[in-house]
């Protein structure tokens, strides 16, 4: 379950709370992977539908993944003091 530390003051068009685009954490395919989160619409390629936010890995930031796909296990990432 997603804590509420993973999201910011600032509200979508319908009222709903929305991430930052900021480094997680995240699980995807059993492997623990650092992934930037940016809320952003996005194609679905295979359905043709419009999904909001997407994940690049920062193990291959080519790869995209939608927001279902990757489940947080902590975030966001502060930078160093």
């Amino acid at each position: 379950m997603m804590s509420e530390k993973l999201f910011v003051d600032h509200y979508s068009q319908r009222g709903e709370m929305i991430m930052a685009s900021r480094y997680y954490w995240v699980d995807y395919k059993g492997s623990k992977e650092i992934a930037l989160f940016l809320p952003e619409v996005v194609e679905d390629l295979t359905t043709g539908e419009e999904v909001f936010g997407m994940w690049r890995m920062t193990s291959n930031p080519e790869e995209v993944l939608f927001i279902n796909e990757v489940q947080i296990l902590s975030g966001p990432l502060l930078p160093p003091q």
